[in-house]
């Protein structure tokens, strides 16, 4: 029967990454070949991580404005070097970078129903949030990432917001705020209802702002 000390201990790809990044894999191999059974060599490499973790943000506290005064003269004595660098970086990326957003945002836009909710067109869309006082970022400005959709925190932002088109985008953002109305989950489908029958029966015979202060029919609003 082989004896459990002499059993591998299986690193999972956080555990690799933290290692390289951190620069303990000597400690780590020094672990791995001792006799200790896997409980107690899992227990040892856990405890080496985050000693070299706590290790490292002390050394940052302790050099923070020597280490900050040193990047800003860096940058300043490198700064042509940096420019050209991103630059670079950025011409070289830049089909992959465009590929990865139009495929995302074609993604976003077919999770929330592929047309403006306000008008029914499907050009121009943009990721308007219903209550903007919740906003904690424009997803647009996020979608370039390849892991869009697999951070639970950008998919909760991206159901926070509708599908309008650029008019009804505006309209929303201004004309419905300039009037005194505020914009929140409460009173969204109060604006979506006047603005679907604004849109419908008058287009763009009048505009939408004086259509409001005509229609008070908004007294919901303060209840």
């Amino acid at each position: 029967m082989q004896n459990q000390g002499h059993q591998s201990l299986q690193l999972t790809e956080e555990e690799e990454r933290s290692i390289e990044r951190l620069r303990i894999k000597r400690k780590v191999k020094k672990i791995m070949e001792s006799n200790n059974d896997i409980d107690v060599k899992r227990s040892l490499v856990e405890n080496v991580i985050e000693e070299a973790i706590l290790k490292r943000k002390q050394n940052y506290q302790d050099n923070r404005d020597e280490a900050l005064a040193y990047q800003k003269q860096y940058d300043q004595d490198h700064r042509d070097e940096i420019r050209e660098r991103k630059r670079q970086n950025h011409q070289d990326h830049r089909d992959e970078k465009i590929a990865i957003y139009n495929k995302n945002h074609q993604r976003a836009i077919d999770m929330l129903g592929k047309k403006c909710i306000a008008t029914g067109t499907n050009e121009n869309l943009d990721f308007a949030h219903r209550d903007p006082s919740g906003k904690v970022f424009n997803i647009a400005d996020r979608l370039h990432n390849p892991n869009f959709f697999n951070d639970p925190r950008k998919v909760e932002e991206l159901n926070k917001c509708s599908l309008l088109c650029r008019q009804a985008h505006k309209a929303y953002d201004f004309t419905w705020v300039s009037i005194g109305y505020p914009q929140s989950e409460k009173t969204f489908p109060i604006w979506l209802d006047s603005y679907r029958k604004w849109h419908n029966n008058h287009r763009d015979r009048i505009k939408y702002r004086e259509y409001l202060i005509n229609n008070p029919r908004h007294g919901e609003i303060a209840s």
